[in-house]
């Protein structure tokens, strides 16, 4: 893989334009390979541009390749969630079907929906179980009953027929429709005696070995990963299929079709925390301007500030291209408290006039004339602090410039409502003026506000006349503070977040059968159940085995070897996932210390800001070979290990060491092609097919060679893992 396509793969994209640098990945009959472009690049002009490249140097390839797939890597590539199939009565052939001919089909019709094929299950297949004596006996090669069932099970058309007014379409009946037929096509004829499939074996329905493993709450089963198309809304998506669900049809009985790992479950929860601050905000803001200024026109109309700046900002992102997402979502909810500062500074400003005497109209509009430039100053430095961000590279400006956008677009609508729409109502509400009548409900002197200045007054003239007793007071608890909470503050690039569900990466020893990791997951995921409590555990996915094909690439696993472990815990949970993971990584350590899990917390979030990789830090190795390369890579990561000493997780995606079986043919023996005793590594059958004799462990077969060289080998045990 690495030789013959990834390299032929990466030197053909090296011609692309504005490539900044390109990463690889090749596994067993697989290969990733990741392009990274300059970010002034267009990333459909890059698709487009690599799609062509790829496809120009296919016949370069060795023969069998599939044409390359080309995907945009970013949000709308990863999923937002996962529908599963199980089922207490199909076997795991049968779960697939369901869900790739079945409930694919009638869930495509959703809007913004996207989603590759199903992963785990058992892929079907019409097999031919050969008997290798019987075959031999008749003198009988692999490649005659391939020749056979290709050619007396094919589609002919059979073109048609007119008779009178009429003309027939005629079909033949050389596709074979039912399995037992298989047995009854003849092979040869030997001696006059033909030999059908029936003599040297037996068709059966059954499935190829599976190399991905899926389970649902400990139960076999597929599932297929739901993604959007780019520029869909994910609450619409995943609207759409929890509605979708009930209306599936051709589902049998004892079958659960269930939308599980949900990650839209985060933005629904950021959206309801921005309307519960901007609520609570508000709330507040309108209470300390009816308790002070006694006036509950005053503190309705500071109510409406929130609404009309946050709806001008909308406004102004969808003008400027930006969508609602988490960063905008954040910035929202950042700049709720300043856009209160204004109007209240208004309203003070607008009673101090009205106590002087003045009409609702002349206090207005002496108002904010007095206020327009100090308050557009200090609006313009609130945006100053975010003028930085305008100057970021790389992933953090597409992160935080929508955020920068959404503050600046915020403050500078509420500048306006608190220049135009505040001083306007409130001239009409006190369009007779507020005081000197003598009835001024507003006046300190009176009401419960005369004793908070019965406190406040010898406290500010006490603070006056000590002034350094004050600031030296103040700074000292400034900087206690300071001193006892920096220690606590985690530094981190984004800040933690609990997403309400957790992935575990397994690595089983290299080489392991899928059976033994398979067993590996089966343990974890009992751990995984004694320790969250059942009223916080929703559900447990595993994925283990490398599926080939389209749909591996959403999966993180790299071979047998390896497995994922989704945990996804109620809508709110009691417990924190923090806490769940770590006392995870103690008994894990504990009760099955050959095998390494690294915990992935974060759901979509952390995925794209670590590009797609299992952790935040990835430490990659370049040399020569891989010989150089292991030692290289060990010697660091002791180094990590040696210097912190904390519930870190250390490197689990390493180097391909897993051990293989060579099947190996001396070359001098070539000349003894056309005998057929079985002690010569090589022979010729009857009709000219090349044979190479494979042994490994005491055990001996003979594969079956084309002119290009062997195909593919599948050597196993009975069925069932020991």
């Amino acid at each position: 893989m690495e030789g013959a396509i990834t390299l032929k793969m990466e030197q053909r994209f090296v011609e692309a334009s504005y490539v900044e640098h390109i990463e690889s990945q090749s596994l067993a009959g697989m290969s990733y390979i990741k392009v990274f472009f300059q970010p002034e690049y267009s990333i459909d002009s890059a698709q487009s541009e690599l799609t062509s490249l790829a496809y120009s140097i296919i016949r370069l390839l060795p023969p069998g390749v599939y044409p390359p797939s080309i995907y945009k890597f970013g949000v709308s590539s990863l999923p937002v969630g996962l529908l599963s199939v199980s089922s207490e009565s199909l076997e795991a052939k049968d779960i697939r079907d369901l869900a790739y001919f079945t409930v694919r089909q009638q869930i495509a019709t959703i809007p913004g929906i996207s989603f590759g094929p199903p992963l785990g299950g058992k892929v079907r297949q019409i097999t031919v179980f050969m008997d290798p004596q019987r075959m031999q006996a008749r003198g009988i090669s692999p490649s005659d009953v391939v020749k056979a069932i290709n050619s007396q099970s094919a589609i002919i058309p059979a073109g048609n027929m007119k008779i009178g007014d009429l003309d027939y379409y005629v079909y033949s009946n050389s596709l074979i429709e039912v399995i037992d037929r298989i047995n009854d096509i003849p092979i040869k004829v030997v001696n006059g005696t033909p030999i059908f499939v029936r003599d040297i074996g037996t068709a059966a329905d059954s499935a190829a070995i599976q190399t991905s493993i899926v389970r649902v709450n400990g139960r076999e089963a597929t599932y297929i990963p739901i993604t959007r198309q780019e520029g869909a809304n994910t609450l619409e998506v995943t609207n759409g299929i929890r509605a979708k669900l009930p209306k599936l049809t051709e589902i049998p009985a004892g079958t659960t079709v269930k939308f599980i790992y949900d990650q839209s479950l985060y933005i629904r929860q950021a959206i309801a925390n921005l309307q519960k601050e901007g609520l609570l905000g508000a709330a507040l803001a309108g209470l300390m301007i009816f308790l002070f200024l006694r006036s509950m026109k005053a503190a309705l109309v500071v109510g409406l500030a929130i609404p009309l700046s946050l709806t001008a900002a909308l406004v102004a992102l969808y003008l400027t291209g930006q969508s609602v997402n988490i960063m905008t979502l954040g910035g929202l909810a950042l700049v709720i408290g300043s856009l209160l500062d204004n109007n209240i500074v208004v309203q003070e400003n607008l009673h101090r006039h009205l106590e002087m005497g003045k009409d609702g109209r002349s206090a207005a509009q002496d108002c904010a004339t007095e206020l327009t430039l100090p308050i557009l100053v200090a609006t313009i430095c609130i945006l100053i602090v975010y003028l930085p961000i305008m100057f970021f590279t790389g992933i953090i400006k597409y992160l935080f410039v929508p955020l920068a956008l959404t503050v600046a677009f915020a403050m500078l609508a509420s500048y306006v409502v608190s220049m135009s729409v505040t001083p306007t109502l409130l001239a009409r509400f006190y369009q007779k003026g507020h005081g000197g009548n003598g009835t001024n409900d507003s006046s300190a002197s009176t009401g419960w506000f005369r004793y908070v200045l019965a406190l406040y007054i010898p406290l500010l003239r006490a603070s006056l006349r000590l002034k350094p007793v004050v600031i030296g007071l103040a700074l000292l608890a400034l900087i206690g503070t300071a001193v006892l909470l920096v220690p606590r503050m985690h530094t981190e690039f984004f800040p933690r977040i609990d997403a309400g569900n957790f992935t575990m990466n397994i690595t089983a020893p290299e080489g392991s059968r899928i059976e033994k990791t398979t067993a590996i997951v089966a343990q974890i995921e009992q751990l995984v159940q004694k320790i969250i409590p059942k009223d916080d555990l929703e559900e447990v996915i595993s994925n283990t085995g490398l599926y080939f094909g389209d749909a591996a690439r959403f999966a993180p696993n790299t071979g047998n070897h390896t497995a994922f472990v989704l945990v996804n815990l109620v809508t709110g949970h009691k417990g924190q996932t923090d806490e769940y993971i770590a006392r995870l990584r103690t008994k894990l350590r504990d009760e099955l210390p050959g095998v390494e899990v690294a915990f992935q917390t974060g759901g979509i979030i952390s995925d794209v800001l670590n590009f797609g990789l299992r952790t935040p830090i990835d430490i990659q190795v370049k040399g020569p070979t891989l010989d150089i390369i292991r030692s290289v890579a060990e010697e660091i990561q002791q180094k990590v290990i040696d210097q912190y000493r904390g519930p870190a997780q250390y490197p689990h995606h390493r180097l391909p060491h897993a051990p293989a079986a060579d099947f190996l043919a001396h070359h001098d023996r070539r000349e003894r092609l056309d005998h057929g005793a079985p002690e010569h590594a090589l022979r010729r059958t009857p009709d000219g097919d090349v044979q190479r004799l494979l042994r490994f462990r005491g055990r001996a077969a003979w594969a079956t060679c084309a002119p290009s060289g062997c195909g593919n080998l599948v050597v196993q045990d009975r069925p069932g893992f020991r």
